[in-house]
């Protein structure tokens, strides 16, 4: 059962950027079904680790982009790539101390944090890219 479902909304039309948000919501959704079938402490702590280095990845992509093609609101932009990352760390530094409750809650948190930054920033920068000639 997933969390959150790609769709033509999410989609910011460059191809790069749509194809890591599908792998970034595939492992959201790996974590919640992880989670919701009592799979076990490896499972879940290799799934986090995963989305944490990956999520990373993605930041750097977006961030090599905007660099590369002088994107003005890159600071702001940036800075919520960073708020996101340090939340994801603390969700998997937890974890790894032994917090093993992975509750609906932070994955609500995800998925909304997510949805709202694809809708949103991600949405304002496509535009710019676009002129740009990135597809």
């Amino acid at each position: 059962m997933a969390i959150i479902e790609w769709g033509i909304t999410l989609k910011v039309g460059i191809e790069v950027v749509d194809d890591q948000h599908k792998k970034l919501i595939g492992l959201i959704n790996q974590l919640y079904d992880a989670m919701l079938a009592g799979r076990g402490d490896q499972v879940l702590g290799e799934i986090l680790t995963e989305l944490v280095a990956y999520t990373v990845y993605h930041f750097k992509t977006e961030e090599d982009l905007f660099r590369q093609n002088s994107y003005r609101e890159a600071p702001e932009h940036i800075r919520e790539h960073a708020e996101l990352v340090k939340k994801v760390s603390e969700f998997k530094a937890a974890f790894d101390g032994g917090n093993r409750a992975l509750t609906v809650d932070m994955m609500t948190f995800l998925k909304d944090w997510l949805i709202k930054h694809i809708m949103g920033s991600d949405k304002r920068y496509a535009p710019f890219l676009n002129s740009k000639g990135i597809r």
